[in-house]
């Protein structure tokens, strides 16, 4: 008893210790940004020119140099037992170093565009994810999540069409509700609490939540690229209708082959095929004839009420389940516990997802929306990095200033609207304010150490942004010539989304250099960015920021989550990305030749 008592004692003393690692690690960031905003007032103000041929002889040891952050996390994350936060962490002086040394970017410059991306993270990244993750605890606490997955369950007991419905259909609607990784953080639990084991979850919320992404929060992906290509969005969303939709198209599909195999996806065909073309139908219509804002919610509402009709009045010959669940389920079957839910304790059990729907459907009312972006948005250039960098040609025509200027509606938000559906469902759940409150604080310790790496990534990502790494990186890709430069956008486009973490994020880094480079290859410009933005899409599924999330709504803490993560979505994600590439090769060919 005495060496179990002093191993115990071991072991808690060993997370103490790493708890308080992380409390450092805090602590030093803390301490540098002091001194960096104190040292503000002393600087001398100095206008950097960015530099997109730091080794102009060696074009590929640039490249590899540009690219060799985000390879350093990759490569700990997959061949190493490093826990992912310090790998970022490593990542991050990586980056650093590269972009004073080989890119000669003034080092408080660099310090502040780390401390941007850190503050682009931490909101409303960072608290859109903490918002879905305590509405998910509240659930469990309440025990109402339980009544949730039955009410799932009723639908159809076959688990493909449940991945259809719930893997595809609710990732899409809150895709298109709130994006910054809330569909992965709350699709991922929902699946597990459903039956499905832990690692197909994340799997099935990762790659459902790619090609829906070309639309995002209201087209706010196609919005920023309209804005930085000056291209017409309407013109924009048209052509993106016809490219990533068409991959959506065949995402049911293949989820079903993902969880049950060739088999599998036999057993109800065509059903997934028809829910697919569903989504891509929808798209191009509310794209041409309606507006690209209502593209997301509209096929995404369209596809879950197909999806509920055909459980209606069609079931497959034989349910599909796991293996491991065959016993269990026949016991349910004798006992006919579908009877046994109330509608009304369904209705509570889904009530902070209808509060969510319903306060995203008030706040875009035209004169609310306009009050409370008026009322609670903050905006300010950010110290020592706004009017600091400039950009020079071929990224920009003439010589530009690179803006840092902090924006954000701390109101009309996917996170501050989760968190008032979560005050809201305290009530519907019956959880008393401390029952609440705990369940906060318990979320805010659990998702701490992946908020570290978070932040530490969007710092990579805005230091290689305004360091110019990435518009080396991207210059050099766009070299290649006019035949295959519309493959090339689609690739910049999946990089863009990697080192960014968005869609959206990637049409600002690369919108702009796509356009110049098409217009000088004379290619067409809006088919060019409209190609970067499809391509974006299929970057969500290796994006660490997704990954870390889908790993923190897992629950497991070891280093090889991500890692599991990468091998499990790499094959599907590349067959898609070559399938998107051929595909606008094929339009271009057509459209334009």
């Amino acid at each position: 008893m005495h060496i179990v008592i002093v191993k115990l004692k071991n072991k808690m003393h060993r997370d103490k210790n790493k708890k308080n690692n992380f409390f450092y690690i805090l602590g030093g960031i803390g301490i540098i940004f002091m001194i960096w905003l104190f040292y503000d007032s002393f600087y001398k103000e100095e206008i950097w020119y960015q530099n997109y041929s730091p080794m102009p002889k060696y074009p590929f040891l640039t490249i590899l140099t540009a690219i060799s952050p985000p390879i350093i996390l990759f490569g700990m994350m997959i061949l190493t037992k490093i826990r992912t936060s310090y790998a970022s962490l490593i990542s991050l002086l990586s980056a650093f170093l590269i972009s004073v040394l080989i890119w000669e970017m003034p080092p408080q410059t660099a310090i502040s565009s780390v401390f941007y991306g850190a503050a682009n993270a931490i909101f409303p990244i960072l608290w859109t994810l903490l918002n879905a993750m305590w509405i998910l605890n509240m659930l469990l606490k309440s025990g109402c999540f339980e009544t949730l997955k039955e009410s799932l369950k009723n639908t159809s007991d076959d688990r493909r069409m449940q991945t259809i419905l719930v893997g595809f259909g609710l990732t899409a609607l809150l895709e298109s509700m709130a994006a910054f990784g809330a569909p992965i953080a709350v699709i991922t639990p929902m699946l597990i609490g459903l039956g499905f084991s832990p690692y197909l979850s994340a799997t099935i919320a990762l790659i459902a939540d790619s090609a829906p992404s070309a639309w995002g929060t209201q087209s706010l992906p196609i919005l920023m690229l309209s804005s930085v290509t000056n291209i017409n969005i309407e013109t924009l969303g048209k052509i993106v209708s016809h490219q990533a939709p068409l991959i959506s198209a065949l995402l049911p599909a293949a989820l079903v082959f993902i969880m049950s195999g060739w088999k599998g996806l036999l057993g109800i065909f065509p059903i997934p095929f028809i829910i697919g073309a569903t989504y891509w139908a929808v798209a191009i219509l509310s794209a041409r004839y309606l507006s690209v804002s209502a593209v997301g919610v509209l096929s995404a509402v369209s596809v879950i009420i197909v999806t509920l009709i055909i459980n209606k009045i069609w079931k497959p010959k034989r349910s599909w389940i796991f293996p491991t669940e065959k016993e269990s389920l026949s016991k349910k079957s004798a006992s006919n516990n579908k009877a046994s839910i109330l509608y009304t304790d369904a209705i509570r059990s889904w009530s902070p997802y209808i509060f969510l729907i319903l306060i995203i459907g008030i706040t875009n009312i035209g004169g609310i929306k306009n009050f409370l972006n008026s009322f609670g948005f903050v905006e300010f250039p950010w110290p020592f990095l706004d009017n600091h960098v400039m950009k020079i040609p071929p990224v920009v025509p003439v010589p530009t200033v690179y803006p840092a200027i902090y924006k954000q509606n701390l109101f009309n938000n996917g996170g501050t609207l989760m968190f008032i559906s979560g005050i809201l469902s305290t009530f519907t759940l019956k959880l008393s304010p401390r029952q609440a409150f705990h369940c906060f604080i318990k979320t805010w310790k659990d998702i701490l150490e992946s908020g570290v790496t978070m932040i530490c990534i969007l710092g990579i990502a805005y230091l290689m942004n305004y360091s110019s790494m990435t518009y080396s990186i991207g210059l050099i890709l766009t070299s290649v010539g006019k035949t295959i430069f519309p493959a090339i956008s689609v690739l910049l486009g999946v990089l863009g989304c990697i080192l960014t973490g968005s869609v959206a994020g990637s049409n600002a880094l690369f919108g702009n250099l796509t356009v110049v480079v098409a217009q000088q290859l004379g290619l067409n410009p809006s088919f060019i960015a409209a190609s970067l933005c499809s391509g974006g899409t299929l970057g969500k599924t290796l994006t660490p920021q997704n990954l870390i999330i889908a790993g923190a709504a897992i629950g497991e803490k070891n280093s090889g989550v991500e890692k599991k993560l990468i091998y499990r979505v790499s094959v599907t994600t590349a067959f898609f990305i070559i399938l998107l590439t051929a595909l606008v090769l094929i339009q271009y060919g057509q459209s334009f030749s």
